[in-house]
């Protein structure tokens, strides 16, 4: 409904000709409003205010600027003109309802040219100029010192936007940092399983490797059986995710040189006594790269011992309680 209502509204003021219907209906409505309320005015503090026939014709000129202030907000701040006519409705419990449009006009365009302060344009000069006659207008027939209460209220509810739309502010910086937060978030988690399918894809590269001597080919399956171990031990639980993305990122690359400058050399290499002893130290250094991949398995494993040893002593506590184990 109010989208509905708010689409008519900038439909209707996109139009030339209607803006300028709007700004004839205003005048009279000032006219009017001005001449049917300066019968009711009983607060007056000039003789101009006493003359029924000159409060209205001023404060016909005073509500048409007003109107046009809070046409202002109608069309293009509606939060301003909710604030302004929170002032304009306390005003009728403490002065004469033909004053009602000036403070509800008053700050209805305070809060727009805050709300818009950055992006003022020539047109504003023109609604600051009607502030400005109109607080000179009204000045012919009211005391502004007259309704100290109603002024501290009026300065109360302008600071009081002002801290609601501060914390407006602060809200939105914080969603922002949040979003900035989650966003990096997915980003390094998207990082991270882009690493770890690499890894997948480097160990099973290792799988398929044919041509090197029998005991480096078993060594070998032995290392990345302990490789694919350490990938579901990191799927697995997250708390394995660093140290063993770490372990493969540091020592999956020296199996990777092994095996291919190994089988390089036993291709190329003619001398049958260089040729064993090349095999030699690389199954060495196999042997101890599979020694440790698999204590990293195991150091890994070690997250979900103390879980399972948690659940046990967990559930044997249960049983006791129960009664079902003395």
């Amino acid at each position: 409904m109010l989208e509905k209502i708010t689409h008519s509204l900038d439909a209707y003021y996109s139009n030339r000709l209607n803006r300028i219907t709007a700004r004839i209906l205003m005048f009279v409505a000032g006219l009017l409003y001005s001449a049917y309320s300066a019968r009711f005015a009983t607060q007056v503090d000039t003789e101009l205010g006493k003359d029924v026939g000159g409060l209205a014709a001023c404060f016909a000129v005073v509500n048409w600027f007003c109107f046009i202030l809070l046409g202002r907000t109608l069309f293009f701040d509606r939060i301003a003109l909710v604030v302004g006519a929170l002032a304009g409705l306390f005003w009728l419990f403490v002065g004469d309802a033909i004053a009602l449009p000036f403070w509800a006009g008053m700050m209805a365009m305070l809060v727009h040219l805050y709300r818009g302060w950055g992006r003022l344009s020539n047109i504003h000069v023109l609604y600051v100029f009607l502030m400005i006659m109109s607080i000179s207008m009204y000045r012919q027939v009211y005391e502004y010192s007259a309704h100290p209460v109603y002024l501290a209220f009026f300065a109360l509810l302008f600071v009081g936007y002002l801290l609601y739309a501060w914390s407006l502010k602060i809200a939105a910086r914080k969603r922002e940092v949040q979003l900035a937060i989650l966003a990096e978030a997915e980003k390094a988690q998207q990082t991270a399983a882009e690493a770890d399918q690499l890894l997948a894809q480097r160990i099973a590269s290792l799988e398929k490797k044919r041509g090197l001597p029998a005991p480096l080919l078993a060594e070998l399956a032995q290392i990345t059986a302990s490789a694919r171990q350490i990938l579901q031990c990191m799927e697995t639980d997250k708390r394995d995710e660093v140290p063993g993305r770490r372990f493969l990122d540091r020592y999956l690359p020296g199996v990777e040189m092994i095996v291919t400058q190994g089988q390089t050399l036993s291709e190329q290499l003619l001398d049958d006594q260089q040729r064993q002893k090349s095999v030699e130290e690389q199954l060495e250094m196999m042997r101890r790269l599979r020694s440790a991949f698999h204590q990293q398995h195991q150091a890994l494993l070690e997250n979900d011992a103390d879980d399972l040893n948690s659940e046990l002593k967990t559930l044997d506590k249960l049983l006791k309680t129960d009664g079902y184990v003395k």
